[in-house]
Order: structure tokens, then C-alpha cells, then sequence
């Protein structure tokens, strides 16, 4: 298994929050890269998948942003 990056240690809890959507951010575009990927390609039940994925990504980072 490769690591998707290293550990960060953030003690500041504001830091934290930032971290995390950064996180959320580059999920939502990465899964949604995908979903145009699969729809290029006729796949409508996957492409469905990660528009859902990119949804909860925007959710979990306007949690972030509160």
C-alpha cells in the first residue's frame, strides 16, 4: 500500500479546520474529474457514484467552513 501523503501533526484547532477542507476541496475535485471521466466513457451508473461522492465532499467542507 502507498501512503497518500505524510502525517501532518497540527495541534492548532483552527489550522485543523483548514486542513480539513483543503482535504474535502481537493476530494470533491478529484471525484468529480472522475464522474466527467466515466461520463466521456458511457458509464452512467459509475459516473452517478461519484457525483454523489462529490456532493458529500461539498457537504463535509461547508461543515468545515462553518
Amino acid at each position: 500500500m502507498v501512503s497518500a501523503g505524510a502525517v501532518e501533526t497540527i495541534q492548532d484547532p483552527e489550522k485543523m479546520l483548514e486542513k480539513a477542507a483543503q482535504m474535502e476541496e481537493a476530494s470533491a475535485r478529484d471525484y468529480n474529474l472522475s464522474a466527467l471521466e466515466c461520463s466521456a466513457n458511457a458509464d452512467a451508473a459509475s459516473r452517478v457514484i461519484f457525483e454523489q461522492l462529490v456532493a458529500d465532499e461539498e457537504e463535509h467542507y461547508d461543515l468545515f467552513d462553518k
